[in-house]
């Protein structure tokens, strides 16, 4: 019995090691769904198997709302209240081609750890508008040498599953927002296929590629 015992912990702790290793290869991705903006998306989204949430917020003069139409204050000081609060569970994204985003981390990303410096870069449009390969191929390997922490594209919809398949696989990117393009999230079918794509992906690609979980932590 001991002699068994003994075996049934060896295969156990194989079985625990072979896991993490496979985890350890695997990079894990965020299928962020787009324009969360109320409860009732946020309930689909998670139901649907979204691992991630897009919300947009905008700081009005009489209150925060999730809205996705407020003005942009590119010089404004909530980006260095962020930055000089930012704790462990946050991180900075900014939108750009990769040098750019590279520069503006270097002259205004002072004390940002790198695991927090994010990159995204897409359109709303994939495959019909801006050819956003390069620029996330190169954001990927610019992570891969220690520059950025993560790399984002943006927005894949029904119908887009080849350019899903091509920057999860061929940019290396770590996971895309997806939904409508210019609509919010909702349960009907548009969501439920764009969400489809991302995991069909991953799933076929196990050996390089997994679902992030609650036990992984993004930044």
């Amino acid at each position: 019995m001991q002699f068994q015992s003994a075996l049934v912990g060896v295969l156990c702790a194989l079985h625990l090691l072979n896991q993490t290793l496979a985890s350890a290869t695997q990079r894990p991705i965020y299928a962020v769904a787009h324009r969360v903006l109320r409860n009732e998306a946020v309930t689909a989204a998670l139901s649907h198997g979204a691992n991630a949430l897009e919300v947009d917020l905008t700081a009005w003069y009489f209150d925060w709302w999730a809205d996705h139409d407020g003005k942009l204050f590119t010089e404004s000081r909530g980006f260095t209240v962020i930055r000089d609060c930012l704790n462990a569970n946050e991180a900075v994204v900014l939108s750009g081609e990769t040098n750019t985003v590279l520069h503006l981390y270097s002259s205004t990303g002072n004390g940002i750890p790198v695991k927090q410096m994010v990159m995204d870069f897409g359109d709303s449009w994939l495959g019909k508008g801006v050819d956003i390969y390069p620029q996330l191929r190169y954001g990927s390997w610019k992570r891969d040498q220690g520059k950025l922490g993560k790399v984002f594209s943006w927005t894949s919809a029904e119908g887009d599953t080849e350019m899903v398949r091509y920057l999860l696989g061929e940019a290396g990117i770590d996971g895309l927002i997806y939904g409508y393009q210019t609509e919010e999230y909702n349960d009907k079918s548009g969501p439920k296929s764009a969400l489809k794509d991302i995991v069909d992906f991953v799933e076929t690609h196990s050996d390089t590629h997994r679902m992030a979980t609650e036990d992984d932590t993004p930044w």
